[in-house]
């Protein structure tokens, strides 16, 4: 009798460990699967984004891209709620945006915008957008709220000052 227990015990933990061996012989191809897959991803994520700012033709949404873009260069590329704050305040102030579009505005163009992690291209996308749309007194004008945005929370970082300086001089302003 002890031995037949002895065997059934044998023969379930034998069970037993080839069903976790199993498992992690999955998990390992499931993990050699995402690694292989991933340059693909990359180009599509990349491609996705692109295609998204493709459909930005107005110079406010320019605008307000290029605000997140300053408020996403500092820390770990997340827009503050200060900073959201200070966007909105700034649209419903100076682009006469009611507070409700505003905040739907600024929510709806960051989700467009989460995927790109290089905020240079939102730069030289935006600038290619507002180019010819607006004036230098305009462009001035939005140098200056990117300030806002960018020392909203304190001193602006330098990636956040370097991104408002190439917007000068590409839109030709005097910094």
């Amino acid at each position: 009798m002890h031995f037949v227990i002895g065997v059934l015990i044998a023969i379930a933990s034998l069970i037993y460990w080839l069903g976790m061996a199993s498992r992690g012989a999955r998990e390992i191809g499931s993990l050699a699967s995402d690694v292989k897959n991933m340059p693909r991803r990359r180009r599509f994520q990349k491609n996705a984004a692109k295609e998204a700012l493709d459909v930005i033709n107005d110079p406010v949404d320019a605008a307000i891209i290029l605000m997140i873009a300053v408020a996403r260069s500092d820390r770990d590329g997340r827009v503050s709620d200060a900073e959201d704050t200070m966007i909105c305040t700034l649209l419903e102030e100076t682009m006469q945006r009611p507070k409700d579009e505003a905040a739907d505005l600024l929510l709806q163009l960051k989700a467009l915008t989460s995927q790109v992690t290089l905020q240079d291209t939102l730069l030289f996308r935006m600038i290619d957008v507002l180019r010819g749309q607006i004036s230098p007194d305009e462009s001035a004008e939005l140098a200056a709220m990117m300030e806002q945005v960018a020392q909203c929370e304190g001193p602006a970082s330098l990636d956040q000052t370097e991104i408002i300086r190439r917007f000068k001089e590409r839109m030709g302003i005097g910094g």
